[in-house]
């Protein structure tokens, strides 16, 4: 085929031509710089969330804890508390009692109250060495004094000594303990709560896809 038998472009055609390399060209850049901007704002809009379910969470878990430190703190000076601490001192062979209706505090709400959900174990554990529970709802847990002498020698009188979980422990539970003093500021013994997982768990795990973390989403108390 000879030259001049080639068509030639004309400027019109020239034009279209350039019109659409220009039209593609932008359409790649703008879509290029829009999905960026948009995976950008996704992962800040990600992030920012589950910064608001982090901060969200953690203030549930402090104020849950500062709950227990204050029922603690409210139970070790409850004049039932003591009273029951002192009898318990003076009563022989009281390891491991837990229903004696003449030791057991008769009509204390307060008691009654916490016990009901957040605590897997309340019980005293005397000058004597006894060992007396308010509430013991786990079965199979060693219930020796031994089992307790590392709580008992980090109870100080001034503080709530909180345990964290241990894999050594019979029974795993996060510990507050704290020491009972009677009227005239003697040493009687310790009271110590063990906080059931129930209502950690009710912070920590949550199964709703609208609340921040999707189907999939984990949290971890540390």
């Amino acid at each position: 085929m000879s030259l001049k038998n080639m068509r030639k472009f004309s400027i019109t055609d020239k034009l279209v031509v350039a019109s659409i390399f220009i039209s593609v060209i932008t359409i790649i850049i703008v879509a290029s710089f829009s999905f960026y901007r948009t995976k950008d704002a996704i992962l800040e809009r990600t992030f920012n969330q589950l910064t608001s379910v982090r901060v969200i969470k953690t203030n549930l878990i402090e104020k849950f804890f500062n709950t227990c430190i204050k029922e603690v703190k409210l139970a070790k000076s409850s004049s039932d508390i003591i009273n029951l601490t002192q009898q318990i001192n003076d009563t022989r062979n009281i390891f491991n009692y837990e229903n004696k209706d003449d030791l057991k505090p008769k009509n204390n709400l307060f008691l009654k109250e916490v016990s009901e959900d957040y605590y897997n174990r309340i019980l005293i554990i005397s000058k004597s060495g006894n060992i007396f529970f308010i509430k013991n709802s786990e079965k199979g847990c060693d219930n020796s004094i031994s089992d307790f002498e590392d709580l008992i020698n980090k109870t100080t009188e001034n503080s709530i000594f909180i345990k964290d979980y241990s894999k050594n422990d019979s029974c795993n539970y996060i510990t507050l303990s704290s020491v009972i003093l009677s009227k005239e500021n003697e040493y009687e013994g310790i009271i110590v709560f063990e906080i059931s997982s129930k209502p950690i768990d009710a912070v920590m795990l949550e199964n709703n896809p609208s609340g921040g973390l999707g189907k999939s989403g984990e949290s971890y108390l540390v």
